[in-house]
Parts: structure tokens; sequence; C-alpha cells
């Protein structure tokens, strides 16, 4: 027999009263709203040694993106629902990164009446999020996530944890990415019709594509070192095996979404590509914003067949879709220093 945790079951029940709120409860959309930015410990994350003087200036820049978003028609004429700007901090990457990360959360929360009362969405409101000085957005870094945890059971004789962390660390700054990319605009770049990256297109390129031969020679360092004598072994001679099936000219080719013959455990179907750390320009301060992304479907068709559901159903995600459909990408352009 399953049974359901305390946390879950929490969860489970805060979904079904949303839901059972939602269908006897109707949406004020001529409510008017407030907009507000809230800090919320952004820079709360160890791990780094920013300054106060770098942490004030990098606030400012973040509430000036939140400004930057305020100013688009749906929240200037603020109706139907509150609007949290919540900052919230981002965890560090010492080897790939520079300036300050962190994540912008405009919440939604709408207001809605029943039983002659008015109710504001305040229990995990639906948001859109901005992701600030972020090389990669969470929703590309994947595929590669091997885990270095440190070992509780007995490891192989020889075994070098820092070694194998350091062989983890290289293999967990690649991922896969989409093989459907546009420029949207000179430092604009569309990914999957979805994935926006605002950048300075004057600099080094932020991904750098990898050859076949250099991810090959990254899962065979990973294993070899890894602390399970059985399954390092075993892994480390399969990927020598499967790699020595890979055609010398195919080797030498580079990830960008071409599928190759004799590849099994690296999916060649889409690009895979690395973390440039030269992208970052390190005369300006770390306070300063070099790169964000967000997501922002293309097609209109999608987000209003949504919305109308959602209106049907007084649903508080209606106004994500508002504030998409008068979304301009290009606003954003202005928030990237130079």
């Amino acid at each position: 027999m399953r049974y359901i945790t305390n946390r879950a079951t929490g969860i489970i029940l805060i979904l079904f009263s949303l839901n059972s709120f939602a269908q006897d409860s109707k949406l004020l959309l001529d409510k008017p709203g407030k907009f507000k930015i809230v800090n919320w410990s952004v820079y709360g994350l160890g791990g780094s040694d920013f300054t106060k003087v770098e942490k004030d200036a990098n606030f400012k820049k973040l509430c000036a993106i939140a400004e930057v978003v305020h100013q688009n028609p749906v929240m200037k004429d603020l109706k139907g629902f509150d609007c949290d700007a919540t900052l919230y901090g981002r965890s560090y990457d010492k080897r790939n990164g520079y300036g300050i990360p962190c994540q912008l959360a405009f919440n939604f929360c709408s207001w809605s009446v029943r039983k002659n009362k008015e109710y504001k969405w305040t229990i995990e409101p639906p948001h859109w999020d901005i992701e600030v000085n972020r090389i990669v957005p969470p929703s590309m870094n994947n595929g590669f996530g091997y885990s270095t945890a440190k070992p509780t059971d007995q490891t192989k004789p020889g075994f070098n944890y820092d070694e194998w962390n350091k062989a983890g660390e290289r293999l967990r700054d690649l991922f896969y990415t989409s093989k459907n990319k546009e420029a949207i605009a000179r430092g604009i770049d569309r990914y999957a019709d979805e994935v926006y990256i605002v950048y300075n297109p004057d600099r080094s390129a932020y991904w750098l594509l990898v050859k076949v031969k250099e991810v090959y020679s990254l899962l065979i360092d990973f294993w070899k070192l890894h602390p399970d004598k059985i399954q390092s072994e075993f892994m480390t001679k399969f990927l020598e095996d499967e790699y020595s099936n890979v055609s010398e000219s195919d080797k030498d080719k580079y990830l960008d979404g071409t599928s190759i013959d004799g590849c099994i455990s690296i999916n060649t179907n889409v690009p895979v590509m690395r973390i440039n750390p030269e992208y970052w320009n390190k005369n300006l301060p770390r306070s300063a914003i070099q790169i964000i992304s967000f997501k922002c479907p293309v097609d209109k068709r999608i987000i209003e067949n949504e919305m109308e559901e959602q209106l049907k159903n007084n649903d508080g995600t209606y106004h994500i879709g508002r504030f998409l459909r008068e979304f301009d990408v290009n606003s954003l352009l202005s928030v990237i220093d130079k």
C-alpha cells in the first residue's frame, strides 16, 4: 500500500481547495491592482563574496528591470490582480559566473469574489520569471547533470573525491539546447519558440558548440574516477567501446543537432553546448546586468486560447496571458549593461 506524505497531502489539499474555490467564485476583472517590489533575500545565498556596494548597486538595477516590465500596458493599468515583483537569489557559479545571479518572479495575485466576499490569490500564485546573470536558463540545463555527492559507502582503492568532483563539474558545464534558434533582433535570440536570451551582441558568444570527442572524453573521465569499482569499470568500457565505433571524421564534428551514427550515450539530434566564461565583461562591476532570459510563447493564438479557457473557469492565470499577449521583448534590451 502506498502512503502519501504530510507534505504531499498538504499540496493536494491546497490544489483541491483552489480548484473548489475557482468553481464557485468569479474573477474581479475591474478591481484596481497594485504593483510592488519584494526583496526575498536576493543576496542571502552563500558561495559568493559580493560587497555591500555591489549588492546595493545591483538591487537598483533589478528594480529598473521590474520598472521596465511595469510599463507593459497590462501592468501599467493594473486591474484584476496585484503584482508582487519578488527578487530571489540564485547559486553563484564560481567557475563560469561573474555577475550577481538572481531571479525576478512577477507574481500575479488575482482578485476574486465568492459569496459577496473578496479574495486575493496569495498562496503559490502563478508567476512569470526573468533569470538575471545566469548564462544557462534552468529549462536548458539538462542531460549532463551527473551528481558527485560525497560517497557514504566504501569506495574503490585509490578513489580521489576532488578529482572526481572536478570531472563532474566539467561535465555539468554541458547542456542540450533547442535546434530551433532564431535571431529576433540584435541582442535577442529565441529558442524553441519560447525561450528568449537578451545579451550584448558585441561580446564573445554566450554558448559554444562542443565536439563529439570532447563529450566522450568528459564522460569517460567521469566514469573512470567514479567511486564504485563495478560501475566505474562497466561504464568506462561501455563508453570506450561505443566511441571506438564512431568514425574518425565524426569524432571531430561539432554536436550541432546533426544525427551522428554510433553515438548512443549522447543525443545528437539537438545541439550540445557549453558555457563560454569569456562572454562576461569583467571590466564591468559585478552588479551589472550582462544577460537575462525568460519565456514567452511566440504564437499569440496559444496564449489567447489558454486565456479563453482560463476566463471561462475563473482562473487567475488568465492575467499572465493578458500580460504576455502585450509583452514587447525588445523592451528589455535597455537593461543590458554595455
